[in-house]
């Protein structure tokens, strides 16, 4: 036997107590190494005897710090998302929580007791209204406090207080506001309309724009109403004429949702801005109620048409007039401008109709104005271009954004138009977001993947453990460097580079148009890609110092490594031309469908390969557990920069932040507010006549 033979030998089963299994080394190693240059084995020896100096406990200490940071981190993150998640059940279609104990338990740690009783009322009340009744009893002089307990009281009991009025004289007189909330409690069951006869379109296949005329003709045609109890009706329209009558119209709502969104806590990221969403989500609207005068006032307009009552008609237009306008002045979000612009419309056709049979022309033609106004409005909220806009919204914007802003960008006739820059902040905080969320759970995989990998070797026996255990030293410091540095870090920086710097990214459109599966792709298809170039590395590393084993890996083992190189920009690739991209489609199809038929291959014969070849697979999983951890730690630190890009892209994104001067609400629905409060008051200040 060479010297080099016993050389390595020795240093392969020095401390070998198992005498039968030093034999059984031997013999192995003499069969393998027979023919191998002695040079080579000397080298080997020397790698192996540099490997029995250092302490193998100091691994396995660094190596069980690594799983308890990477677990620690990934339990607090997890918990904390889907802490905050649960919080916010109304995102999964919930509400608020009944209880308001554990409402302000959660939201308003940190808080003295007045700010809390600001914030959610009193905790052990069981309706809205014992909640409520207790944060004006605190200030009994302040209105504000005094309409948060009578609207939560309206809200339980679906009436007022029976003091509402006498209470609010007394303590902010000479506000309008009152009467129009009591007038649009009476109205409920006040009146009732008819059905409208729709008469018949036009049969077969229409287009949009044929459509959207044939809706506006159905919203012309003239409404007739039943009274139901001509006393509310009475007393509806006192008390529009009592709140024209009044110098101010003010629901006190913006002053006291400015003081408790000053007491939320501060928004940084997705996660935390949850707690304003949340709020504000369960922020009652008074003006529903309200807008049942509309129907009293348009069945007024029917029954002056009938009667041909000239002179109360002429009192009725001016009231509704001074009505709809207070209310859009006064309108604190979007919604109440909705509520304004319904109040508008319900009773136009009415209202004209009764000017003309009252021979009333000014009136008639100015109610037509209006009416066409309105028809323009649904017809440019209708059009193409509009489509076009939502379109290129729900494409570019992120989820939250996509949901949203569509919808609002339509209600207005001329909002701003949201450009790409507008729209990148929030995309790319949707993003950065869905990273970190993948990241978590790439790090949990990676360590469970690095724990199959480490069981393996109990597969086989004792002899083959040990032996690979002892071979698998050989790597050195330069070998690691290409197997974590190759196999790991250039995919990671590949990924990084595709996602910031290519025309590729997944990251240039919307996640919410894929349903987060194009940035999903992405992120998997560089996961295989850290996979299958550590496999190859690790065997071409091995094969260096251990020719006479079967490491040299075959040019075919980079194909699935290549494929997941070219996945990473396709996938990104999907949306350049929606619709005619087979040819893309089908090479994303066939790429990815390799590379996991590919890995099913790999583990096939991990699990059912020859015995023979059983010391050069578990070496390779015990390399592979290393790998596996550096993958996780890798995971963590991908997870700490989107995390760091998350909370500054939502520092950038004015669409959604939700501000003092926004009123709480995004600062993009907020400008198309108060676009529409403007666009609305044109429409009643352009038609405006003298009347007789």
């Amino acid at each position: 036997m060479k010297e080099a033979q016993e050389r390595l030998i020795d240093a392969v089963t020095d401390g070998w107590t198992d005498e039968e299994h030093r034999l059984m080394a031997r013999e192995w190693f003499v069969g393998k190494t027979d023919t191998m240059d002695v040079s080579g084995l000397d080298a080997v020896a020397e790698r192996l005897e540099q490997r029995r100096s250092r302490s193998s406990r100091l691994l396995v200490g660094v190596a069980g710090l690594v799983v308890v940071v990477c677990m620690w981190l990934i339990v607090s993150e997890g918990y904390r998302t889907v802490k905050m998640v649960q919080k916010q059940r109304f995102l999964l279609g919930g509400v608020w929580s009944d209880h308001s104990a554990a409402r302000s338990a959660d939201f308003g740690e940190g808080l003295s007791a007045e700010d809390q009783l600001l914030l959610f009322g009193d905790p052990l009340g069981v309706k809205a209204s014992d909640r409520w009744v207790a944060l004006w009893e605190s200030d009994p002089k302040n209105p504000a406090y005094y309409v948060e307990y009578a609207m939560a009281y309206g809200t339980d009991y679906d009436r007022l207080p029976k003091d509402f009025l006498s209470v609010t004289n007394k303590i902010d007189p000479g506000n309008g506001w009152y009467e129009v909330v009591a007038a649009g409690y009476l109205s409920d069951g006040a009146v009732k309309s008819r059905p409208k006869p729709s008469g018949r379109g036009a049969s077969g296949h229409r287009s949009k724009k044929e459509r959207t005329e044939e809706r506006i003709r159905k919203k012309n045609l003239k409404t007739e109403w039943d009274v139901l109890d001509q006393s509310k009706v009475d007393q509806v329209l006192a008390l529009l004429k009592s709140a024209s009558d009044k110098e101010r119209f003010t629901s006190h709502q913006e002053e006291l949702l400015l003081a408790r969104i000053r007491l939320l806590p501060k928004a940084v990221d997705m996660v935390s801005n949850l707690h304003r969403v949340a709020y504000m989500a369960d922020t009652p609207i008074h003006g529903f109620k309200i807008m049942r005068v509309a129907e009293v006032i348009a069945a007024e307009a029917y029954r002056c048409e009938l009667e041909k009552d000239r002179e109360a008609l002429k009192a009725l237009v001016p009231l509704w007039d001074d009505w709809v306008s207070h209310m859009n002045a006064s309108s604190l979000f979007l919604v109440d401008s909705l509520i304004a612009k319904a109040c508008l419309s319900v009773p136009l056709v009415n209202m004209r109709v009764a000017a003309e049979a009252c021979d009333l022309p000014d009136v008639a033609d100015r109610m037509h104005q209006i009416q066409e106004a309105m028809n323009d409005w649904f017809r440019i909220r209708e059009s193409e271009e509009n489509d076009e806009s939502r379109d290129f919204i729900l494409r570019k914007a992120g989820t939250l954004q996509s949901y949203s802003l569509g919808a609002v960008s339509k209600q207005a006739k001329k909002p701003r138009v949201l450009t790409n820059e507008d729209l990148k902040p929030g995309r790319m905080t949707d993003h950065s977001f869905a990273g970190r969320l993948m990241s978590v759970v790439a790090c949990l995989l990676c360590l469970l993947l690095g724990l199959g990998v480490w069981a393996y070797r109990f597969r086989y026996g004792a002899f083959v453990r040990e032996i690979s255990r002892r071979m698998a030293g050989v790597l050195n410091t330069h070998d690691w460097c290409w197997i974590l540095g190759g196999g790991v870090m250039l995919p990671w920086f590949y990924y990084g580079w595709v996602l910031f710097y290519s025309p590729c990214s997944a990251w240039n459109e919307g996640a919410g148009m894929t349903f987060y599966l194009q940035p999903a792709g992405q992120f998997v298809a560089m996961l295989l890609m850290m996979t299958f170039s550590s496999m190859v590395l690790i065997r071409w590393r091995l094969s260096k110092s251990l020719a006479f084993m079967h490491f040299t890996p075959k040019w075919v083992a980079w194909i699935p490594a290549i494929l997941c190189v070219l996945l990473v920009p396709m996938i990104g690739m999907i949306l350049w031309q929606w619709g005619g991209h087979s040819w893309l489609m089908l090479g994303i199809n066939w790429g990815g469908g390799t590379v996991v038929l590919w890995l099913l291959v790999v583990l096939c014969r991990a699990i059912f390969g020859k015995k023979k070849k059983a010391i050069e697979r578990v070496m390779v999983s015990r390399v592979f557990v290393s790998v596996f951890l550096w993958m996780s730690l890798i995971m963590l630190v991908n997870m700490w920069i989107n995390h760091r890009q998350e909370r500054y892209w939502f520092g950038q994104d004015w669409t959604m932040q939700m501000t003092d001067e926004s009123n709480g609400f995004g600062g993009y629905e907020h400008q198309v507010h108060q676009q529409m409060k403007k666009e609305i008051q044109e429409v009643l200040d352009s038609t405006k006549t003298v009347e007789e």
